[in-house]
């Protein structure tokens, strides 16, 4: 399911090198609502990491 994600996201990048498709805002919207969106359903913190990484 993740690949279903994260595809999207990794050909936008060809696509505008290759065949010169243009960037607009609303794809870099969507990029960030798709990592925020694994991001919070991953769910590890940034506090769980780092307390670990004190211990």
């Amino acid at each position: 399911m993740l690949v279903t994600f994260l595809i999207r996201s990794s050909a936008i990048i060809p696509g505008t090198g290759f065949l010169d498709e243009t960037l607009l805002s609303r794809h870099f919207r969507g990029i960030a609502m798709i990592v925020h969106g694994l991001a919070s359903i991953d769910g590890r913190s940034r506090n769980d990491r780092t307390r670990q990484a004190n211990v």
